[in-house]
């Protein structure tokens, strides 16, 4: 449904968030796997229409803008989204990276020497992830990392 109507974006994101927020994993799992579904969903397929994939990707900002820590969770398969002809695909994962970055990482409330520290050095290798996108192969791409460098 996701990919054929751009109206189940915020549904489902809320949907996805409130069955992660629960203590029952049965519904845990099923916000995990939606996530799964939509990565190997893109990773496989070649033809999107252009629709389909807009609604996929604005999912996952919306998601990230509202529950950043299902994201990060997540990141290890988000990861590949860079191999991805698609350059929405691209520049989607490098917004994640930025609200990871923004809400999680430059927050330093609540938290010992250590975990600051270890926060410090994901940022910077997140950081280090996105100034390799000003090199990316589509212009629109880079000019969209330099604008996230500006969030």
């Amino acid at each position: 449904m996701l990919y054929d109507e751009e109206s189940f974006v915020n549904s489902l994101t809320d949907f996805v968030i409130s069955s992660l927020n629960k203590e029952n994993s049965f519904l845990n799992n099923i916000g995990y796997r939606i996530i799964q579904d939509i990565v190997d969903t893109i990773n496989k397929e070649n033809n999107f229409e252009s629709q389909g994939l807009k609604n996929v990707t604005k999912f996952l900002i919306t998601l990230s803008e509202k529950n950043t820590k299902v994201i990060y969770s997540n990141l290890s398969t988000l990861i590949t989204f860079y191999d991805s002809e698609f350059y929405i695909v691209r520049n989607t994962l490098s917004e994640l990276i930025v609200n990871i970055i923004i809400n999680i990482l430059c927050r330093y409330d609540n938290i010992d020497e250590e975990s600051k520290e270890n926060y410090l050095k994901i940022k910077e290798n997140f950081l280090k992830i996105l100034f390799e996108r000003i090199y990316d192969k589509s212009s629109f791409c880079r000019s969209k990392t330099l604008q996230l460098f500006l969030r």
